[in-house]
């Protein structure tokens, strides 16, 4: 098994998602900038795995929040949703295990896409990292 990961200073605002992207030493401080749209995305981009791995088995996201939680998680392979998962409420650092490992392609990228959401304007979320894990 082999680990890659992306900083969370790698975030990129997902498209639609009013949220300020503050770059700050080893993470990335994510906060509203408008009281009418709480909720978004955010997208990682993850590095392939060495040569002679194969597959996702697991992704793992490094954050802590204040009034917001991670909401949902999903991980495309290329350009295809390959693992989605809902109705998270995540507040603190979380694993999520994949049930199925997920196959790569010879030319696939990884993307994470992260769903979050806020409870005020003043609410923050810090991401440290998103880690994936493979066989």
């Amino acid at each position: 098994m082999a680990w890659t990961s992306t900083h969370g200073i790698g975030a990129i605002l997902g498209s639609g998602s009013k949220f300020n992207i503050a770059v700050k030493p080893g993470f990335a401080l994510i906060t509203p900038s408008d009281a009418s749209q709480l909720s978004g995305e955010i997208h990682f981009q993850i590095p392939r795995p060495p040569k002679g791995y194969n597959s996702v088995y697991a992704i793992k996201l490094e954050f802590s929040s204040q009034s917001a939680s991670v909401d949902s998680f999903a991980v495309y392979i290329g350009n295809k949703n390959k693992q989605s998962e809902s109705n998270l409420q995540w507040t603190t650092t979380e694993q999520s295990r994949f049930a199925n490992v997920l196959a790569l392609g010879e030319e696939s990228g990884i993307e994470v896409v992260i769903g979050i959401s806020f409870d005020a304007i003043g609410s923050l979320l810090k991401f440290q990292s998103v880690d994936v894990k493979y066989d």
